[in-house]
């Protein structure tokens, strides 16, 4: 999944024309609440997923694998060459390859939390149904988002694909106002797994002679 600033300065290596909503989707509420509701059941969830980004002006076209972890607001992202997790105070970046790590705080108001893509109807956000596709042989509601105060975001639309069977999320599609799109495919959710918080913070004893950046000190 993602992490980024409300600049979309992303921490993983990394959204057409402007959508007129004139308002949110009654129908569309409904299904983002299963949604939620869904996710929220989880004591805590680990998502395998494909990323790809794109941008047909820059010829960029990049394709990685990653899993997140969830934990309430807590996440941990494993992807190649790095490790990002936040226990919801930090955010850890680990460099892998390099055992070099920079910590910084979490601040609330500047960061858009993984988890916040399963309740983006209570966020700073428009929405409405764009449609159904078909993806794996299952049919998907198409919920099209866009952010209230555009100045706020370098983010420009977000379309998620929710299984009408299930209410699970399939993919999520991210435009910024640089035309990069970010695809995120969801290949497999395991449940309520045996990890606790410390799960979610950086232990340096576990990687002997680490370069730490502390920006909270």
């Amino acid at each position: 999944m993602m992490l980024f600033h409300k600049t979309l300065a992303l921490a993983l290596p990394f959204f057409f024309l402007p959508f007129l909503v004139p308002q949110n989707d009654p129908a569309a509420e409904q299904l983002l609440k299963q949604v939620q509701e869904k996710y929220e059941a989880y004591a805590n969830m680990k998502i395998q997923y494909v990323q790809t980004i794109t941008n047909p002006e820059s010829d960029l076209d990049q394709t990685l694998g990653g899993t997140l972890y969830l934990m309430d607001d807590n996440f941990r992202i494993e992807t190649a060459g790095q490790v990002l997790m936040s226990d919801n105070e930090k955010l850890y970046i680990y460099f892998i390859e390099e055992n070099e790590l920079t910590i910084d705080y979490m601040e609330d108001d500047e960061v858009f939390k993984p988890s916040d893509i399963f309740n983006l109807y209570n966020k700073d956000f428009k929405y409405t149904q764009a449609g159904t596709t078909t993806i794996d042989g299952a049919e998907h509601a198409v919920i099209l988002f866009t952010p209230v105060r555009k100045d706020d975001y370098d983010l420009h639309t977000i379309r998620l694909f929710i299984n009408k069977s299930n209410y699970s999320i399939s993919k999520a599609e991210l435009k910024d106002k640089s035309n990069n799109l970010v695809v995120y495919a969801i290949k497999k959710v395991t449940p309520n797994l045996d990890i606790s918080s410390s799960f979610f913070r950086f232990d340096t004893a576990e990687h002997p002679g680490v370069i730490v950046t502390d920006n909270t000190k």
